[in-house]
């Protein structure tokens, strides 16, 4: 990324740790013609934080905090690769999440509202408790939990279709499958919002610092 439009990015990243924060129900951006959701994205964010932190300190030995996820390393700036990997592993999951819609393997995640529908299945959860069922699993779901639980479950049914279907490999065909589904859902961004979202989640990241084993 060229100086110039660091600085711009900066501009951004600063002036959103002190706006209003993004609704859940904004969308950030396109895969194709799917509207994508912050709720969604959100949960990426989260699990790309401690890991892109990781390969700093590994890699530069550096500790991200502040402004340093602004600064170069090398040839790398912290926060374009977490937009960038972010938004593929965001990608990915709703390539499967096509692809099991496509099939007739799963219902569609209701986004946006997602965390809405964490807590109806909770309260369900929670009553049948009191009735004496067998639960399998947490006693409540974080929606993060609940999306990576109906994400996978998701995969493993795409898996399985796509054996039945194909002589492959199923590991093989899957991921054949996800890779063309995603070569098909060009990004758009909102990326002033987009980097607010992104901006919030790293302010909010001093708690995954643990992740590096720091105090």
């Amino acid at each position: 990324m060229k100086p110039f439009i660091m600085r711009i990015v900066a501009f951004l990243f600063l002036s959103a740790t002190v706006s209003a924060a993004v609704d859940p129900n904004t969308v950030v951006a396109h895969f194709g013609d799917v509207p994508i959701y912050a709720e969604e994205v959100t949960f990426h964010i989260r699990d790309q934080v401690a890991l892109v932190a990781v390969h700093f300190k590994t890699r530069h030995q550096a500790d991200l905090s502040g402004d340093n996820w602004l600064q170069y390393y090398e040839d790398e700036v912290p926060l374009e690769l977490l937009m960038e990997r972010s938004l593929e592993s965001c990608r990915r999951s709703k390539a499967i999440q096509v692809l099991a819609l496509k099939h007739e393997l799963a219902e569609q995640l209701p986004f946006p509202g997602f965390g809405n529908v964490c807590e109806q299945i909770n309260a369900a959860r929670a009553k049948g408790r009191t009735e004496g069922r067998v639960l399998y699993g947490p006693l409540a779901y974080s929606p993060a939990q609940l999306y990576k639980y109906k994400l996978t479950n998701m995969q493993n049914h795409l898996k399985t279709f796509l054996a039945d279907v194909e002589s492959q490999g199923r590991d093989a065909l899957q991921e054949e499958t996800i890779q063309e589904q995603m070569m098909n859902m060009p990004v758009t961004l909102e990326k002033q919002t987009l980097n607010q979202l992104i901006a919030e989640q790293v302010g909010a990241s001093t708690s995954l610092r643990s992740d590096l084993g720091e105090p």
